[in-house]
């Protein structure tokens, strides 16, 4: 009887978190994964620790959201963002990220190169809001990443990434 209880309440708490996590989507679309750029940006292979090149075939789903342009110069001012990987993603994914729309891939790859060659540079509030939607706005939604070293894929599926690995590479 306590252990029906338990897993009721468990059950409950486990929706209500849900529900929580995802009340500013419409109930007519499902919500996007949660693998944003941003979280790409911040993998790295489990196999060599380096960052996964993600696939250009992977689909992508645009979720707009209000620029936050301070977290993106934060992220920038603390060197959290590997700009490397980040001009990679870009350009693998330059065809998917057209769709979203035609102006980003090119823009925000202007802007990154920029950043590499001159990482302590102020940008304008139009490059933070470019950032903010590549980074925040753009969602990985299926589709894969590879590991620079070994050349295994590691899945996304329904916006999860897994980096799970099999019991002989342990």
């Amino acid at each position: 009887m306590i252990n029906t209880a338990v897993q009721q309440s468990t059950i409950n708490l486990s929706s209500l978190c849900y529900l929580l996590s995802n009340s500013s989507t419409s109930s007519s679309q499902s919500p996007p994964g949660p693998m944003r750029l941003l979280s790409h940006n911040l993998l790295q292979s489990p196999l060599s620790q380096l960052p996964l090149n993600i696939k250009p075939d992977s689909t992508l789903i645009h979720s707009p959201t209000p620029p936050n342009t301070e977290l993106i110069a934060n992220l920038l001012q603390n060197s959290k963002l590997d700009l490397p990987t980040l001009l990679a993603a870009v350009t693998s994914l330059a065809s998917p990220l057209s769709a979203i729309t035609t102006s980003l891939p090119p823009t925000a790859s202007v802007i990154i190169t920029s950043l590499i060659a001159d990482p302590l540079q102020t940008l304008p509030t139009a490059s933070l809001e470019t950032l903010h939607t590549l980074l925040m706005d753009v969602h990985v939604q299926d589709g894969g990443m590879v590991d620079q070293d070994s050349g295994r894929e590691f899945r996304i599926e329904n916006g999860i990434p897994n980096l799970i690995l099999l019991e002989d590479e342990l």
